[in-house]
């Protein structure tokens, strides 16, 4: 069902209202711009608006404001080529599948872009690439701060709890996982999110996985901490006070090589890595499918691997010296947090503090966050 003009009207003048007045401090992103757009803050709403985001990145829309290019497309990063899809078009030995070496996987079949751009993960529930953008959408919730996140309406991330494990054969750039990282920021910027907003994902997704040697982080709650950085390339920044011990930890595997073959392993099954529950399928086939395939205007969300574990958080670091790190999103801006020790033993599991937030009162970019309003309103009518 396409979306009408006055409704839209109405819907637009409540979220601009929600919108001016700044994103309080103990609102978390995913909860203030679920109640902008849908003005229903519920695990649904949540999960539509947080996919939106996901698979714009992937995409990108080059007719957004701003635009971007996309994961899943070649493009620039510090005005430099990028391409990062060797990756995902499963050119690359580089997934890993449980075993001692990568395999080439293909996590665009199931419908590819099309499918994303349509609102929907995939066309098909037992492919890579449902897999894939289900796993992104549940940990994405939780980077976010969805209060809904681990409930019926927005089943909990449930793969494999370290991130370094996921990416070891990689062996990812410093530069490469920042395109990935400012992909996520732009699409999110590009939907109505602030800018101060926008630098709060970012900055978050780079501190904790771009870069060498981290200590052991919590992510997902359930899950505890584990060893998330994955920026594997000798030239990747190391984290604030590695040390020569934490890195013995996150042993280097040799560089990806090109797959030579397009036959089965290309489209490996992903199952000892990310095991999707028959539950997240169902939810993701009745929600999302159903929810996102409405005709959509130019504007609207066309159209991203990897946080805390909380329904209702906000951002905060564990304190030094705990016994492990979290975090969860709430507020705005850059910070001055401190990175304890890494373990020098390996028997307890080294702390960090992520940045303390300092509020703001950001006034939204009212073009993009129409634009947002105009996509996921229509998902409204749909669900």
């Amino acid at each position: 069902m396409l979306f009408s003009t006055s409704l839209l009207a109405v819907v637009t003048s409540l979220a601009a209202g929600v919108a001016a007045a700044g994103r309080p401090a103990n609102t978390t992103i995913c909860d203030f711009y679920t109640t902008a757009v849908f003005k229903e803050n519920n695990s649904t709403n949540q999960r539509a608006l947080v996919a939106a985001v996901v698979n714009r990145a992937a995409t990108g829309n080059t007719t957004a404001n701003p635009m971007l290019t996309g994961i899943l497309n070649p493009g620039t990063f510090n005005n430099a080529p990028m391409d990062i899809t060797p990756f995902f078009f499963a050119q690359l030995n580089s997934t890993n599948t449980g075993g001692g070496a990568g395999f080439s996987v293909s996590f665009v079949d199931g419908g590819g872009l099309a499918a994303l751009k349509a609102g929907m993960p995939a066309t098909d529930t037992t492919s890579n690439q449902f897999t894939l953008f289900t796993h992104l959408y549940a940990y994405f919730g939780s980077v976010l701060g969805c209060s809904g996140y681990s409930s019926a309406g927005y089943p909990p991330y449930i793969g494999k709890p370290s991130m370094f494990e996921v990416h070891k054969f990689m062996g990812l750039k410093e530069t490469e996982i920042g395109y990935f990282n400012e992909q996520v920021g732009l699409s999110a910027l590009s939907l109505g999110v602030t800018a101060d907003d926008q630098t709060i994902i970012v900055n978050l997704l780079n501190s904790v996985f771009n870069n060498q040697c981290g200590p052991k982080t919590t992510i997902i709650k359930a899950q505890g901490a584990q060893l998330q950085s994955f920026c594997l390339d000798a030239t990747c920044p190391k984290a604030k006070n590695a040390t020569d011990a934490q890195c013995k930890k996150y042993p280097m595997e040799p560089k990806p090589q090109k797959h030579s073959s397009t036959a089965a392993s290309s489209m490996c099954s992903l199952t000892s890595t990310m095991a999707s529950s028959a539950s997240s399928k169902a939810i993701s086939a009745t929600t999302t499918s159903k929810a996102m395939t409405t005709t959509m205007s130019s504007k609207s969300m066309s159209s991203s691997s990897s946080m805390s574990g909380s329904s209702k958080t906000s951002m905060s670091g564990a304190a030094a010296g705990s016994s492990s790190s979290s975090f969860t999103f709430s507020s705005t801006t850059k910070a001055t947090g401190a990175t304890a020790a890494p373990d020098m033993v390996g028997n307890a599991t080294a702390t960090t503090s992520l940045p303390a937030m300092q509020t703001t009162n950001a006034a939204p970019h009212t073009a993009a966050f129409g634009s947002l309003l105009v996509g996921v309103a229509a998902l409204v009518l749909a669900l």
